[in-house]
Parts: structure tokens; sequence; C-alpha cells
């Protein structure tokens, strides 16, 4: 899969933090499961708290998947500290992350950036958006938001909750927390 990405133009270098191997292990096992072998989505690492409250999330009182404690603190404290995709990032699997200049652009004021999404990319099916990852001390369990819009009105923000198990990372809950 290519996922078209623009988030390396958010931060000019230096940038506030990298990417670690673990989030990108996560990453890459949770785009290419989520997106198999498809290139149609434009997708960036969103390290903002736009939708899910990072001080709410930190007594767990919102989370509703059977997560421990230490992958939330973690979930929590990356978080914080915003660490965009770099132009050569690939995350193993076939799953590669392409950059888009003029894709930043699409949603500016005055325009209909669903119709250009869609005139620029023909078979497209939206927008996904990653936050940074949690992981739990041992290793084997991991929290990461998902958004994913596919026009103005439509699209749905979880909580993703993976295990390690078998040699990868695979889902194995998820908590919608709002849709459109």
């Amino acid at each position: 899969a290519v996922l078209v990405a623009t988030s390396c133009e958010v931060f000019r270098e230096p940038v506030p933090a990298h990417l670690g191997d673990d989030e990108m292990a996560v990453l890459g096992d949770f785009l290419e499961e989520t997106f198999p072998g498809d290139g149609g989505f434009y997708c960036h690492l969103d390290p903002t708290a736009e939708f899910y409250d990072l001080d709410d999330l930190d007594d767990m009182s919102r989370l509703e998947l059977p997560v421990s404690r230490s992958t939330v603190r973690d979930f929590v404290r990356r978080n914080r500290v915003p660490a965009p995709f770099s132009r050569k990032t690939e995350f193993g699997h076939g799953v590669r992350i392409d950059f888009d200049q003029e894709a930043i652009g699409l949603f500016g004021r005055g325009r209909d950036g669903w119709q250009l999404y869609y005139d620029k990319f023909a078979g497209g099916r939206g927008i996904a958006y990653v936050s940074r990852v949690g992981i739990d001390k041992s290793g084997t369990e991991a929290l990461l938001y998902f958004k994913k819009s596919v026009h103005w009105l439509g699209g749905s923000g979880h909580y993703v909750l993976l295990r390690w198990k078998d040699g990868r990372w695979s889902e194995v809950g998820r908590q919608q927390l709002w849709v459109s």
C-alpha cells in the first residue's frame, strides 16, 4: 500500500521528536491491516489532541477498552510531543508513505477541499489520521487514535487497541469516539 502524506511539511527541521522503532512497527502492521494493497488514502500522523483529550485520558475515565494503565500513560506521554513522518518513511510489509506537496492546500479557505481531493486522487477513499502510539512496558499492547474522513459529514474517530501476537501487531478492539 502506498499512502500519500504531507505531515512532514508541518514541521521544519529540527522536528520536535522522531518516531521510535516500536511505534513504526505498530503503525506499519496497523496500516497494512487497515489499507491492504490500497494506495487510495492520504494519511498523516496527527500528534495533536484535536479529537482526543489527553488530560481526560490520564484517568482512563473515557476508555471502554481492556487496556493497561501503562499503555495509556505511554500514549498520553508520547502524544504530548509531535513526531511527524519523515519523507522516507517505510514501514515494511509493502507499506510506505509518499508525500504530496499540493495536498496541503486542498482544504484551504474558500475551496471545496473534498472536490479537489477526489479530482486529484481519482479512486481515493478519504483521509486517514493516526496518532502516536502508546505501548505498554512489556511491549505487547499498543493504543493509538485513528480518524478517517471521506467527506465533510462522513467520518469517524476511534481508539484502537492492538496486541503483539504471532510476530505482528493485530487490532483486538476499537472504541468509537465520534461519527458524522
